[in-house]
């Protein structure tokens, strides 16, 4: 059940939680300064819920600081993945540093499709126009914005053409 999934996981065990954040800061702090270390939250549908994930780490690297543990900051994104983040994505302008766009549930949520169903399956299809017609109009919006862009799914190494409208969209990675 995807209302389960990921972030609301996340939420429902803070404790794990937070001690995974702990763990990524103070990694980072052991990499070279020229390699980006980034968090990227899953299934994100407000502004809420990334103002909670901002609190978790910013909490994480007081809790570090106190404890005199070498920590780095890190850059923070949401994916789109859900089509309620991408309609609201003017609202994570302030809270987020990139985005990327997870293909395979925004396709499964536009479409009502389930890729892993031997009923839904053949209505999967990153390629329909619905979907494209979405990332032509999301990718320039989020550019527009300031964010970081990236793709997180199998369409563009399956479909060459789906790789050309991303490119020709302005993605950035």
């Amino acid at each position: 059940f995807m209302g389960w999934r990921s972030i609301r996981l996340s939420f429902e065990h803070p404790e794990f939680f937070a001690t995974q954040i702990r763990a990524i800061l103070r990694a980072a702090a052991e990499c070279d300064e020229r390699h980006q270390v980034r968090l990227l939250f899953p299934m994100i549908t407000a502004l809420e819920e990334i103002k909670k994930v901002r609190s978790l780490v910013r909490r994480a690297c007081e809790q570090l600081k106190e404890e005199g543990k070498k920590y780095r900051q890190v850059q923070l994104g949401i994916m789109i993945e859900v089509p309620a983040a991408a309609i609201s994505i003017q609202d994570f302008l302030h809270v987020v540093d990139f985005v990327s766009i997870g293909s395979n549930d925004l396709t499964q949520l536009l479409l009502g499709a389930d890729r892993d169903s031997e009923l839904l399956a053949e209505v999967f299809d990153e390629r329909d126009p619905a979907v494209t017609a979405y990332l032509r109009e999301l990718i320039p919006k989020a550019r527009e914005l300031g964010l970081q862009t990236s793709i997180c799914g199998q369409a563009p190494s399956v479909h060459p053409e789906y790789a050309d409208l991303l490119v020709r969209a302005g993605i950035d990675a």
